[in-house]
């Protein structure tokens, strides 16, 4: 049975969901990709939802009112 993620590595989850999709800082990506982006790479739904809680705590994505996630110059770096 393969280790639990840590919740580092299931936000890192979220940058690399970034990644695939050419986000730059600043720019948006809808909750859909980087659920099904999670989704690809076998994460459960509180795994995305801890890689989620994650990267909003380390400043690396914000969420807007339409549950878009926002690059941030921090997440950027990142990535």
């Amino acid at each position: 049975m393969p280790q639990p993620l840590t919740p580092e590595q299931q936000g890192r989850l979220i940058l690399d969901a970034m990644k695939s999709y050419n986000v730059r800082s600043g720019e948006v990506l809808m909750q859909q990709h980087v659920m099904q982006h999670g989704i690809k790479h076998g994460l459960s739904n509180d795994d995305l939802t801890a890689g989620l809680n994650y990267a909003l705590e380390q400043g690396w994505i914000t969420i807007n009112s339409n549950k878009h996630y926002i690059l941030t110059d921090k997440g950027y770096v990142e990535v």
